[in-house]
Order: C-alpha cells, then structure tokens, then sequence
C-alpha cells in the first residue's frame, strides 16, 4: 500500500520507498496557515483596530521517515544518495541549487509543493547486536511550502483502493492507468478522457481507476 511518493524537479512521482525512506508519520495540518493581521493600538483605547485582511503563509512541512540499511548501503550512505538528487550543481561550482518537489502524502490526503531541505539528522538511530552495517535510523525531511496555493489538503484519488470520490465537474487524470469507471448511484459508466487526461462527471459519484501506480493522480480542472 502507497502512503507516500514524492517528485523530485522534472522526475517522475515515485513512492519514497524507491529511496529507500518508509513514511511514518507527518504533520497534522488541515490547511496552510494565515499571515498575521495588520493592526495598530494606542495607550488610551482599549483593544486594537485590525484590518481583516490576509494571505496565506508559507510553511515548513515535516514528515519522519524510516530508513534501513542494505548489505550493500549503510544508512548514511542512503541518505546521502537521497539528498544528492534534491539539488543541481554547476561542475567546479559551491552553489546548489535546490528543485522544486511534490511531496503527496496519500496517508493524509496532503499534496505539499515547495522546496526541500536536506536530511542532515537523524533523530533515532539503532545497530544491530553485532555492529554490522544494517544499521536503522528514523529522520525527518522538512519541505518550505513558499506558495501555499500550489499544496493540496484534500487529494481525491485514493492510491490504496484506486478510488477518488468526486462531485459533478471536471478533472484531470495524470500518470499511468488502463481504464476508468464512473459509478453513481447504480450506474456505472466508462469514461474517456480526452486527449489532455480531462474528463467531467454529471453527478456525485466514485470513479474508480484500473491500472493505477505511483504516477496516477486526479486533481480538479477550471
């Protein structure tokens, strides 16, 4: 079962155990949070006078990770090799320049996009009895959401049952599938997106996806 995947720059969505990091847990956040209120006060009235007016913020997202050696690769080594793809660097240059990643959290329904830092610290660490290689370390990857408009709080496609509960609109299927079924009440449909992956729904109902993978996901169309 997918819980988590995660695109790094032009890549492919991908689940994170392909790096080697099993998702454990994340932050528990509904939304993005709000910038602060603009207000003034003065000594002799009580209170402040607030102009209601804000945006939202940008935010750090974490998410802790579990990450086992191979007989071949020490813990260390995997998480080096994950880091190593986060960011692109000109030859005989210091400067890294860090990609933009999708970080889709199917446990949560989260869809966090924004830009990673490192995994520099492990926050467990465990070896085994006789000091070998296949050591255990849980961490944490924290992404800053700098435009929160582009994160979403609410995937509709479920990676475990191939299933997205939709309401009558437009949507757009992206990555690998086979088919799509539409069923609402006690009618089942095939749908046929168009050449874009876009596809509309008359009514409420559950569209079922056959052949799914890591790629798959549905996301509403203006």
């Amino acid at each position: 079962m997918l819980t988590a995947r995660i695109k790094i720059g032009n890549g492919s969505i991908a689940d994170t155990q392909t790096y080697g990091l099993v998702y454990l847990d994340s932050d528990k956040v509904t939304g993005a949070p709000s910038k602060g209120f603009e207000s003034t006060s003065y000594p002799e009235e009580e209170g402040e006078h607030i102009i209601p007016k804000t945006v939202d913020a940008a935010f750090d997202y974490k998410a802790k990770f579990f990450i086992q050696a191979t007989s071949l690769k020490s813990a260390n080594q995997r998480i080096k090799e994950f880091n190593a793809l986060l960011f692109s660097q000109t030859q005989n240059s210091d400067v890294k320049e860090y990609k933009q990643v999708e970080f889709y959290n199917d446990y949560k329904r989260h869809k966090i996009v924004g830009y990673p830092q490192p995994i520099a610290e492990a926050t467990e660490f465990w070896r085994d009895k006789k000091n070998q290689v296949n050591d255990v370390v849980v961490v944490e990857f924290t992404i800053r959401a700098n435009k929160p408009s582009l994160c979403d709080f609410n995937l509709l496609y479920d990676t475990a049952t191939g299933k997205a509960q939709l309401t009558a609109g437009s949507y757009k299927i992206t990555g690998s599938y086979t088919a799509l079924s539409f069923t609402s009440g006690s009618t089942t449909t095939t749908v046929t997106p168009n050449a874009s992956g876009v596809f509309s729904v008359a009514a409420a109902g559950v569209l079922t996806v056959t052949g799914g993978n890591a790629t798959t996901n549905i996301t509403a169309s203006a």
